[in-house]
């Protein structure tokens, strides 16, 4: 179980770390809630060909071919622009959920192209794990080691921090959870609260 667990946060809890490790430029910081995602959609766009498209492509054309991976790429993308306005204000990069909000919009834009072929939330979510592990393991391994290491030394502590701010309440949409230790057997840690961002789950 607790292997399984990792593998989970390798796959998906890493991503953050990836960003901070690769130095990644961040979201742009902004006052005020109105609009933030409308006037972050370029990048946003930019950020969505350059980490899921181009690792999503191969995934897909191993599961559908090539004719129809273009049309669910398309109709992803489609999906994703008309999903930017809609996501809910975490206050900017330095809440928790925002990036992971983001990132996991991808993961339903991509459900909801899929299912206009017939594919089932679970085939979704399987080409999901499928793609972000793909990203993952582009990362050179040595560097890959340091992230995990890294995570588990200090991504947990921020991620302690986080769900602390959060009880806060500084903006109507953020998430608000709080961070349960876990049993080193069944799980590792978890998340419990009135909004809490997606985590999507790998086997």
């Amino acid at each position: 179980m607790r292997k399984n667990a990792q593998k989970c946060l390798s796959n998906f809890s890493i991503v953050t770390l990836i960003r901070k490790v690769l130095n990644e430029r961040g979201y742009v910081k902004m006052d005020s809630p109105k609009g933030y995602y409308v006037t972050q959609k370029p990048k946003l766009l930019r950020d969505f060909q350059k980490r899921y498209v181009k690792f999503a492509r191969g995934i897909l054309i191993s599961h559908f071919g090539d004719a129809l991976t273009d049309m669910v790429l398309k109709e992803t993308r489609h999906e994703y622009e008309a999903l930017i306005p809609q996501l809910p204000y975490n206050g900017s990069e330095n809440d928790a959920g925002t990036r992971k909000l983001v990132e996991s919009t991808w993961a339903l834009a991509s459900y909801r192209a899929l299912k206009k072929h017939g594919r089932t939330v679970e085939e979704a979510g399987q080409i999901s794990c499928e793609i972000l592990s793909a990203q993952f393991n582009s990362i050179p391994l040595p560097l890959r080691s340091l992230m995990t290491e890294n995570f588990f030394s200090k991504g947990l502590q921020e991620m302690k921090k986080a769900a602390t701010e959060s009880q806060k309440r500084l903006y109507p949409q953020g998430s608000v959870f709080r961070f349960v230790e876990g049993d080193g057997v069944e799980f590792d840690y978890g998340m419990r609260g009135r909004q809490v961002f997606p985590r999507p789950r790998c086997r």
